[in-house]
């Protein structure tokens, strides 16, 4: 919302914008409002916990976001998506050692999962000022994240690269093919042409 100007006291225009925005808010209000409603009736279900923690997180309501994620790891240590999240959020206030310590659970779980290397390798840097006596280890070992992450990335992207070369050289293959048609039929075309001048020049050898 914003005022029309002076003297417009208690007068504001509502832009386009600010509807859309104060709709959502209230829509993922609602939202937080029924996972309360369940967390009471169920406060063991740790996906409904993941999911408040979610809804909060867009609220803008960390400190709540980081417990519903917590509670819902601790309710199902192999809920992967809840140490992720809680790792995600630790990590975006600097609680570099939580987010170590989820991102180490997840990796457990899902040795070959791209964000999860990705994070980690965030949270081994973040904490780095480049005056510890183990420096080299822990570059190291961001950089061994970094490279696993990497080598994910690379191998989900190969087969879709092979599906499209394969597309282009069967593409190429059948522009080929219809070019020889075309070749060999006008070539066909052009012989018979020339075959039905030779026998309308040749001298008929009917007797007269």
């Amino acid at each position: 919302m914003k005022s029309t100007g002076k003297g417009s006291r208690g007068r504001q225009v509502v832009t386009h914008a600010s509807v859309g925005k104060r709709a959502d808010v209230q829509q993922l209000e609602l939202a937080a409002l029924v996972c309360s409603q369940a967390i009471r009736k169920n406060p063991n279900y740790a996906p409904i916990h993941n999911t408040a923690g979610l809804i909060q997180n867009e609220l803008g309501q960390v400190n709540g976001a980081v417990g519903e994620f917590a509670t819902a790891a601790k309710l199902d240590p192999k809920f992967f998506e809840a140490q992720m999240n809680y790792a995600a959020v630790n990590l975006g206030f600097r609680g570099f050692e939580q987010a170590q310590a989820a991102y180490t659970k997840a990796l457990a779980m899902r040795p070959n999962d791209y964000d999860a290397h990705l994070g980690m390798a965030l949270a081994l840097r973040g904490p780095i000022t480049g005056s510890e006596n183990d420096y080299d280890q822990r570059v190291n070992a961001v950089q061994g994240e970094l490279d696993a992450a990497k080598k994910l990335d690379a191998n989900a992207r190969t087969p879709t690269t092979t599906r499209a070369s394969s597309r282009r050289s069967s593409r190429r293959r059948a522009r080929s093919t219809r070019r020889s048609r075309r070749r060999s039929s006008a070539s066909r075309s052009r012989s018979s042409s020339r075959s039905s001048t030779r026998r309308a020049a040749s001298p008929s050898t009917t007797a007269p």
